[in-house]
């Protein structure tokens, strides 16, 4: 006689392994797979750079200048296979350093902006009161302004205090203050987007239960509010990502971000314009990198939304 607890392994299928997993987001996701394979190509051209080119990204050799893609310089023998900028320096190298530039920026802020943000929407849900109304009237302060301003401001700020406080080198913080800049204004986006998960959650019962059994506020928001909560903030981060490059990209081409001669994508675009009727590679290229790696990270996040959000699977 069978036992009617015991399950005929045949009826329940395996679990679809992680190549089935797999193919079946290429599928399901075929835009959010070309960007993920875009960022991808980003992260190993940030990471191999050195194995990448042989050039060096910060110096050049004067007679090497406005060397055209796809030439040998006549002056050094050197092959350049996207040109050479007005100082002689390889357009290629300094678009592959200058992904490490634009990653560095865009996941630190992305990371940092989204963790400040989340402890303080899962916060200000959860304690509510003079701490939520406190604390939602400081983000409404960082939201008034628009993103590209409020970044300005704080960037001159931090040039200014730097200069007051005669600090030798002040160039060198540079890309410290643009994370910064970048930062700051990612934190309220990421709160009230975090805030309003987290105020269903929190009318759920077992929060009651949780509070009933005595545990302590610590435990209750780190062990039951923020790993419910963890789907739209992952959403915001690969948002974030695609944002911040392009804020750094920004600031850098108003000569307010990383600065000469670190490779940067924007400060490429910036020391391009004098030239550009003549020389538009040196705009082209810098841009298109710009626009692929924004592209990338966009379509990604779009991916990553479609598949936490129970309302858009249910609808494939």
């Amino acid at each position: 006689m069978t036992d009617a607890t015991s399950v005929d392994d045949d009826v329940l299928p395996p679990p679809p392994t992680i190549w089935k997993r797999m193919w079946s987001f290429v599928k399901k996701q075929p835009l959010g797979t070309a960007g993920l394979m875009l960022v991808v190509i980003f992260v190993l051209m940030a990471i191999f750079a050195d194995f990448l080119t042989t050039h060096d990204p910060e110096s050049g050799e004067f007679f090497d200048q406005f060397t055209r893609p796809g030439q040998v310089s006549d002056a050094s023998g050197l092959f350049f296979l996207l040109g050479a900028d007005e100082f002689g320096r390889d357009v290629f190298t300094r678009i592959i350093y200058g992904a490490r530039t634009a990653l560095f920026v865009g996941i630190s802020c992305a990371l940092i902006g989204s963790f400040i943000g989340l402890i303080l929407g899962v916060a200000s849900a959860y304690f509510g009161g003079w701490t939520d109304t406190i604390l939602q009237r400081i983000m409404d302060i960082l939201m008034a302004f628009p993103l590209i301003i409020l970044a300005l401001t704080i960037v001159i700020a931090s040039r200014a205090l730097l200069q007051g406080l005669e600090v030798e080198n002040p160039n060198d913080y540079s890309i410290y203050f643009v994370i910064a800049a970048i930062t700051i204004p990612f934190i309220p986006k990421c709160a009230r987007v975090v805030r309003s998960s987290a105020l269903a959650i929190r009318e759920i019962p077992f929060i009651d239960a949780a509070r009933a059994n005595g545990f302590s506020h610590s435990r209750i928001i780190m062990r039951h509010m923020v790993p419910n909560v963890m789907a739209p903030f992952l959403i915001m981060l690969t948002a974030f990502v695609g944002q911040a490059i392009l804020l750094e990209a920004s600031l850098s081409f108003l000569g307010l971000g990383v600065q000469e001669p670190t490779p940067a994508w924007g400060l490429m675009l910036r020391s391009s314009q004098e030239f550009i009727r003549d020389e538009a590679f040196l705009a082209i290229y810098p841009g298109l990198a710009i626009t692929l790696a924004v592209f990338g990270f966009n379509l990604f996040g779009d991916a990553v939304r479609d598949a936490l959000d129970p309302r858009l699977r249910s609808q494939n």
